[in-house]
């Protein structure tokens, strides 16, 4: 007997994992037989947790589905304490299911960008009036795939749009990415789907990270390292997007609309430092309304903390109790994208 889930876009799992206070996170191994996939996840402790996972995350066979296997790979905490095995675990409500909102084709454009031109070097995108010479879709030699690309016009907006694909291959002339702090882009998905971003300059290219995208705009935004920039010489000239598969050949097609691709500047980085472990707050005053606050490792390879407002203020106090004592790096953006001044960055208990 087996189960046809091709239709479906999401597993859902319930588990409960004891807290037995020495770790602080786990990974979620989720596949058929050996042929495991790597679902990164933050758990709380002590209490039920919720997944939906993409299916296309996964290595199965959706026509045929019969069985899968579930496993929980603690790792060590923030402080390097090794975890305690085994574990119970337990687990209630597992089903698969179709996402309702998906649709096959955008009603709208993508929202409107905020960051100001200034501190932006776009690739694509109406919002703004310069941009880098030479941006195009590779023809799919770099994949083999055909990635042709059709522009058309959504609420007055162009849009490119890619018909049932499973990698995009961008090109542009050279962009000095020496002061920029990341790129960021809006992707329209038929169906829910992970996504693999890399960039390059012919010579090497950096993964940026994965990212999981729901039915309908998403707006992806991703930073570039001080390390990765030094690995391409402070220069990109190609981006990659793989679609959707964690893997070449379990790669699904599908329909994907692109606007407002762009690099942004480097925001306000100021470094504090964490000096006893009962310090709990990090208090930002601002002559700006602050947008976004990240905090970095010192060597900004490795983020804690990022905090979106609701409802930008002058003013945040950013929750550090989770951080060890040591110097940071913190991140500051306004509604336009960076901020020229700040008053008081100061952590208190």
């Amino acid at each position: 007997m087996f189960a046809d889930v091709t239709d479906m876009d999401y597993i859902h799992l319930d588990i409960y994992l004891p807290d037995n206070g020495t770790v602080d996170s786990h990974y979620l191994r989720f596949g058929l037989q050996e042929n495991y996939i790597v679902y990164p996840q933050e758990f709380v402790l002590g209490e039920w947790n919720s997944f939906d996972i993409p299916l296309n995350a996964i290595n199965l066979n959706f026509a045929a589905l019969t069985n899968f296997r579930l496993s929980i790979d603690p790792v060590a905490d923030l402080n390097g304490t090794a975890p305690t095995l085994p574990y119970n675990m337990y687990v209630d409500n597992v089903y698969f299911y179709a996402d309702a909102s998906c649709s096959s084709s955008p009603a709208a454009a993508a929202a409107t960008p905020e960051m100001p031109e200034s501190a932006v070097v776009s690739l694509f995108s109406d919002a703004y009036t310069t941009g880098v010479a030479s941006f195009r879709t590779n023809d799919g030699t770099l994949f083999n795939q055909n990635n042709s690309a059709e522009l058309v016009q959504i609420g007055g907006n162009n849009t490119y749009f890619y018909d049932n694909i499973y990698h995009l291959a961008f090109e542009f002339s050279s962009v000095d990415i020496t002061a920029m702090h990341g790129m960021s882009v809006d992707l329209w998905a038929e169906k829910p789907m992970t996504i693999d971003i890399r960039g390059g300059n012919g010579n090497t290219n950096q993964q940026f990270g994965k990212f999981e995208l729901h039915c309908g705009w998403n707006h992806v935004e991703f930073d570039i390292t001080d390390a990765q920039k030094t690995s391409m010489s402070n220069a990109m000239t190609q981006l990659y997007i793989h679609a959707p598969g964690p893997d070449v050949n379990l790669s699904i097609p599908a329909d994907i609309y692109l606007d407002n691709l762009y690099f942004f500047q480097d925001p306000l980085v100021i470094d504090f430092t964490k000096r006893l472990a009962v310090q709990k707050v990090c208090h930002v005053q601002t002559d700006a309304n602050i947008r976004r606050i990240q905090v970095y490792s010192s060597d900004q390879a490795t983020k804690y903390i990022d905090v979106a407002l609701d409802t930008p203020a002058s003013s945040y106090d950013l929750d550090i109790r989770e951080l060890a004592v040591g110097t940071y790096k913190v991140l500051i953006y306004d509604t336009e994208g960076r901020i020229a001044d700040v008053k008081a960055v100061h952590v208190v208990y």
